[in-house]
């Protein structure tokens, strides 16, 4: 039996359906809000308020902002670790 890594995208689109609407709402606006701070562009993360980016590679430190920036104090310190937290919260919906 395939695992949910390999499943075509009408079986992964019918899973998330079953989703709870609870749950769903938690998982979108969790996404939303990241999504409202940084910007994901391949391989960098980039902070919407600034414009300072890092690579995913120098995920494991924090994030510099410029010294003014209206970000630096409410966004997420580690956004690479920020955004696996969020995708890992969908994975853990979809089982």
């Amino acid at each position: 039996m395939s695992d949910e890594k390999n499943l075509p995208d009408a079986e992964l689109a019918r899973l998330m359906q079953d989703i709870s609407p609870a749950a769903a709402r938690q998982l979108d606006a969790g996404l939303h809000a990241f999504a409202s701070t940084w910007l994901f562009n391949g391989n960098f993360m980039r902070c919407r308020a600034c414009g300072l980016s890092q690579m995913a590679s120098q995920g494991a430190r924090p994030f510099n902002h410029l010294e003014d920036c209206t970000s630096a104090s409410t966004a997420a310190p580690y956004p690479w670790r920020e955004l696996a937290n969020q995708l890992q919260s969908l994975a853990t919906v979809v089982r």
